[in-house]
């Protein structure tokens, strides 16, 4: 894969932890309208992005692209690396996650629109949808057990 796409594979994984990072510093800064925007809309590029630029470059080759950014630890001769997996089931996992999110965002905002604190709730949901990127793509299982916990974690701070 050449490098222009691994970037956008990166650019649209870190996405939503991005919007979190974005929306928690800028709470107080900025209007709470373009706060919940700013949330709303990276989580819906992000999907719309993976289903209709990622999902067909993976669903037609049907190829497996690993990204490896750093080893975690090494025992004896095995080594485990921090690294994403991309194929066709990783992509459509993440599309369906990634709508269901953007849905779940959709309907707080107007739900929550009285809320003082649902610029809070959205960055957490940002958070969420990151850290099932994290689970979903994950190379292996100890980053996945990573994301799971993490997602799990997220989940029980929204409430």
């Amino acid at each position: 894969m050449t490098q222009f796409s691994e970037t956008i594979l990166m650019c649209n994984f870190f996405m939503p932890f991005i919007a979190f990072l974005v929306l928690s510093m800028t709470r107080d800064l900025v209007l709470r309208e373009y706060n919940i925007i700013l949330g709303l809309t990276a989580n819906f590029l992000s999907a719309i992005f993976t289903l209709f630029y990622i999902m067909p470059t993976f669903i037609f080759s049907s190829k497996m692209y690993y990204i490896d950014f750093s080893k975690w630890f090494s025992y004896g001769n095995t080594d485990i690396f921090f690294g994403l997996c991309y194929n066709t089931l990783t992509v459509s996992m993440a599309c369906t996650v990634l709508m269901i999110t953007h849905f779940v965002i959709t309907y707080s905002a107007d739900y929550m629109s009285e809320d003082p604190r649902i610029e809070t709730f959205i960055s957490f949901l940002s958070l969420f949808n990151f850290s099932m990127n994290i689970f979903v793509f994950s190379s292996t299982i100890f980053m996945a057990f990573f994301g799971l916990g993490s997602s799990w974690g997220n989940l029980i701070l929204t409430n």
